[in-house]
């Protein structure tokens, strides 16, 4: 089921209320898409980067794109969409 936040009532009784003694400030950012997955060995492809991050069984989504370098054992998954992170 799918809430409908509204920030600016979160933000204004966050800040109002505070926490304990100490004053807050509640700033909104930015859904990631991407994650950033390194230790990947040499023998791994980018096929199989891809299939595991779309695979339900690994709790993945869509994947938009794979940046891989295989000499840093490095990967960017960039998602379609923030749910299938």
């Amino acid at each position: 089921m799918f809430y409908h936040l509204d920030f600016s009532k979160i933000k204004t009784k966050g800040e109002e209320r505070g926490v304990d003694s100490a004053r807050v400030n509640i700033e909104q950012v930015p859904v990631a898409t991407s994650i950033l997955v390194s230790g990947i060995s040499d023998d791994t492809t980018h096929d199989a980067i891809e299939l595991y991050f779309e695979s339900s069984r690994s709790g993945g989504g869509p994947v938009e794109r794979v940046d891989f370098i295989p000499q840093g054992g490095r990967a960017v998954v960039v998602f379609q969409d923030a749910k299938g992170l």
